[in-house]
């Protein structure tokens, strides 16, 4: 096989289907290969919104990581807060509908964690989160 017919290694690995992360590193012109985490997404009691969102994203870096080491991999994490109550993913059609209906009108907050990381550069390591007011306008049913 020529070199020219190789496809070039990724210099980044996205642990996630998010069709905006995908969007995102698009726009800013990174090359990159989709590689979904099969990580479970899960509340600890008493866990705050800003650790919750970090533990994840680490863990969907590294559960994909382990695939591919010496690569960088991307892991995101991002979750609803309202009322100080974390809204899930939604279970069905109806429950999606109580959730929007609970957000119009209303100012939340959108907490997302992301983690970087590379099994040959472990001290660079980066795992931060950032946290969105977003303001939903009124809805009509």
């Amino acid at each position: 096989m020529t070199q020219e017919s190789e496809s070039p290694k990724p210099h980044l690995i996205l642990a996630s289907s998010s069709p905006r992360r995908k969007e995102l590193l698009k726009s800013l012109g990174i090359r990159f290969e989709i590689v979904p985490s099969t990580v479970e997404e899960s509340t600890l009691n008493g866990e705050s919104p800003e650790a919750q969102v970090s533990r994840l994203a680490l863990a969907k870096a590294e559960d994909v990581m382990r695939q591919f080491p010496g690569t960088w991999v991307l892991g995101a994490d991002t979750i609803v807060v309202i009322d100080g109550r974390i809204l899930g993913k939604p279970r069905d059609e109806e429950d999606a509908k109580t959730m929007l209906a609970s957000l119009a009108a209303r100012t939340h907050e959108v907490y997302t964690g992301y983690a970087l990381i590379n099994s040959c550069f472990p001290e660079e390591r980066r795992v931060r989160h950032v946290r969105s007011w977003v303001h939903c306008r009124e809805l009509s049913e």
